[in-house]
């Protein structure tokens, strides 16, 4: 083999792994960029989860508020109750005195 000939198989190899190389970064970026998509899909995902999640301590502190309204509210009840009982004595009272 001449000089020529060991030059062209060498420049042919390299031709070879320079394709494999174009080849090996074409597929290497199309991976980049389905991931770069599915993170992208992921922090949606995330960033919609925490906008439910918000939502929720939103709706808990508007029930724990009507709760709080529910229970002053039962307080003043009992609190009337008890008058009217205390009524309702004195004037059972009064009518067994007469």
């Amino acid at each position: 083999m001449n000089q020529v000939d060991e030059l062209q198989g060498l420049v042919e190899r390299i031709g070879e792994v320079v394709l494999s190389a174009t080849e090996a970064m074409d597929i290497l970026s199309q991976r980049a960029d389905l991931l770069a998509q599915q993170l992208q899909a992921q922090g949606q995902r995330i960033e919609q989860q925490g906008q439910q999640i918000q939502q929720q301590s939103y709706q808990v502190v508007a029930l724990s508020n009507a709760v709080e309204t529910l229970a002053e509210n039962q307080d003043g009840t009992l609190a009337r109750l008890d008058q009217l009982t205390d009524i309702l004595q004195r004037l059972t009272m009064l009518m067994e005195s007469k």
